[in-house]
C-alpha cells in the first residue's frame, strides 16, 4: 500500500511540473499611452518559452482611413480586438505541440490590432462624428520597449503577422534589426502585400499620421519621412533589404486573396470590386513580388493558389505546399539561415 502511494505521489508530483513547465498565455497591459480606438485600454499577450527565441507577432483585422471605412456602416472598421484568448490561438503558428512547427519551442508575444490604422497610427481623427484613436504605433512602441527589456538577448527572430499584421511587422522589423544585431532575424508578412493606388498614401497614411512609425535612422526612408504620402510596402522591403543585408525579408500570400482584393478596390472608392479591379489587384501583386525577389537580395515570397486570407494561423500553415515545396520547410529554410527560393508562378 505504502509502494502505491508512493508511486502515486510521484506521479501526481512529475504531472505537476509538466503542468508548471506547459506554456501559457499571459495577459499584458503596457499603460502610458497606450489606447484601442474606441478610447478602451490596450493590452498584449505573451507566452514565455525559449528565452533566446523570440516570435513577435502582429494581429490583423480591418483598417479604415476615410467616412466611407471609419463612418456609419463600414465593415472594415473593427473598433477592438483585444479580447483575443489562448482559445483562440490554438491553431497554425500557436500549435506548439505540432513537431512540423518550425516556431513550436519559442517564446511567443502577441500584438493585438485596435487601432484601425494596420499598426502604424499616432493620430486622433474624426469621421462623421465618430473620434477613431489611431495610437497602433503608440502601443506597437510600447510592446517592443517591453521585449526589450523582458529579452535582452535573443539568438533568433521571427517577425511576423496576418493582413493588418503584416504592415506591423514590416516596419517593426527596424526597430528589432537595430535592437538585436548579433540575432538572426527573418520578417514573414502574411496576406499583407500592400498593393494600393497611389492616392492612398495622400489619405490613409496622413490621417493615420504614420511619419511617426518610421525608423528615423534609416536613410533609404528620409524622402519618406519628409513626405509619408510615399510610403510603400515595397519601398520599406527596399530600404529594410539594403539596410540590413543579414536579415532575411518574405511574404506569403494565396494568389487570389479576395480580402486583399475588397480593400485594394475601397482604396479606390469602389464598395464592391468587381473583375477589373480583381486583376489589377492580381497583376499588381505579382508584379511587386516579383521585383521585389529581383531587386532586394534578402527578399523572398511564397505564393499558393485559391482565395484564402492567411495562412500562419490556420490548419494549412501544416499543408499547404507548392511545387513540392511545403510552407512550413520554407519558412525553416529561412530559420535556419538561408533565403528559400522564391515560389511564384
Amino acid at each position: 500500500m505504502l509502494k502505491k502511494t508512493l508511486i502515486a505521489t510521484v506521479l501526481l508530483t512529475c504531472a505537476s511540473a509538466l503542468a508548471q513547465e506547459t506554456p501559457v498565455w499571459q495577459t499584458i497591459q503596457p499603460g502610458g499611452d497606450t489606447i484601442c480606438s474606441d478610447g478602451t485600454p490596450y493590452s498584449y499577450l505573451e507566452m514565455k518559452a525559449n528565452p533566446k527565441k523570440l516570435v513577435l507577432e502582429f494581429m490583423g483585422g480591418g483598417a479604415c482611413w476615410n467616412d466611407l471605412t471609419c463612418g456609419a456602416g463600414s465593415k472594415t472598421y473593427i473598433p477592438n480586438l483585444t479580447g483575443a484568448s489562448s482559445a483562440q490561438l490554438s491553431g497554425g503558428i500557436y500549435d506548439k505541440s505540432n513537431a512540423a512547427n518550425p516556431v513550436k519551442d519559442w517564446s511567443h508575444v502577441f500584438v493585438p490590432y485596435c487601432t484601425a490604422d494596420v499598426h502604424l497610427g499616432n493620430n486622433v481623427k474624426t469621421y462623421q462624428g465618430k473620434t477613431v484613436y489611431h495610437k497602433g504605433a503608440v502601443n506597437a512602441r510600447a510592446v517592443l520597449n517591453d521585449v526589450f527589456q523582458k529579452y535582452p538577448e535573443l539568438d533568433q527572430i521571427l517577425v511576423t503577422g496576418c493582413s493588418a499584421g503584416s504592415y506591423g511587422s514590416i516596419m517593426a522589423t527596424p526597430y528589432m534589426l537595430r535592437q538585436y544585431p548579433n540575432a538572426r532575424v527573418v520578417q514573414l508578412g502574411d496576406a499583407g502585400l500592400g498593393v494600393a493606388p497611389a492616392s492612398f498614401g495622400q489619405v490613409g497614411f496622413a490621417n493615420w499620421n504614420a511619419f511617426g512609425a518610421i525608423p528615423d535612422w534609416m536613410e533609404g526612408l528620409a524622402a519618406v519621412r519628409a513626405d509619408v504620402s510615399k510610403l510603400t510596402v515595397a519601398g520599406l522591403y527596399n530600404a529594410i533589404g539594403t539596410g540590413y543585408p543579414r536579415a532575411l525579408l518574405s511574404q506569403v500570400t494565396s494568389s487570389t486573396d479576395t480580402t486583399q482584393i475588397g480593400f485594394y478596390s475601397l482604396m479606390k472608392g469602389i464598395v464592391q470590386p468587381d473583375q477589373k479591379v480583381a486583376v489589377e489587384w492580381m497583376t499588381g501583386a505579382l508584379t511587386q513580388l516579383k521585383t521585389l525577389a529581383a531587386t532586394t537580395p534578402n527578399f523572398s515570397a511564397y505564393v499558393y493558389g485559391g482565395q484564402e486570407h492567411c495562412v500562419i494561423n490556420r490548419a494549412g500553415f501544416y499543408t499547404t505546399t507548392v511545387g513540392g515545396v511545403k510552407l512550413t520547410d520554407w519558412l525553416s529554410t529561412a530559420l535556419n539561415g538561408q533565403k528559400p527560393a522564391p515560389v511564384l508562378p
